[in-house]
């Protein structure tokens, strides 16, 4: 019978085996976002355009790179790396690597498409920010009408699909009356 292993117990496994080699990378693969979060720190580079972003190429030696040199963790965030018309090229390359990935996302751009990609060959997670639950508070936050029942309802396709995901947020004065019912939505969605 084998006995079962938390992941935590492998992490530190291989970061002990790894004697302070890197083992975790994250790449930025657009500053573009849907949302304009009041505590975004892109401010005007939100606006970068697309042309001027890191191409597929050149992000696929960065992925090279890093599996060279023992990587085995990698994520990607953004702004929103979901704009990225390449993403499922970028995201399908690094799986093929075995890179261990988890994707920063907003959750709102989650289409059938998307979603088809990440139940077929899930990533390890995808790391959601939810900085409230009323739905006022959180489209103020993220000054997107509609960006709130489009997140609720993509994280309930997640959970259908199995796809396995985290709850995060951002402590600020605006939401601190929010933090209680965001711990206790993410305890529910287990």
């Amino acid at each position: 019978m084998s006995k079962q292993v938390e992941y935590k117990d492998v992490r530190l496994r291989l970061q002990v085996k790894a004697q302070a080699k890197p083992l975790c990378a994250q790449i930025a693969l657009t500053y573009r976002c849907n949302l304009r979060c009041l505590h975004c720190y892109l401010g005007s580079l939100r606006n970068t355009p697309e042309k001027d972003e890191m191409d597929f190429d050149f992000i696929r030696n960065i992925i090279d790179q890093l599996y060279a040199s023992g990587f085995l963790w990698l994520g990607f965030s953004g702004g929103e790396p979901l704009l990225r018309e390449d993403f499922k090229d970028i995201y399908t390359y690094a799986k093929k690597k075995g890179f261990i990935i988890t994707v920063l996302t907003n959750a709102t751009l989650l289409n059938d498409r998307l979603l088809k990609l990440l139940e077929g060959d899930k990533p390890f997670y995808l790391d959601i920010p939810v900085y409230a639950l009323e739905e006022n508070l959180a489209e103020e936050i993220s000054q997107v009408q509609g960006s709130f029942h489009c997140l609720l309802k993509n994280i309930k396709l997640l959970r259908e699909r199995k796809i396995p995901f985290k709850i995060k947020t951002t402590m600020m004065n605006i939401n601190l009356g929010e933090i209680p019912k965001i711990k206790k939505f993410a305890s529910e969605l287990k």
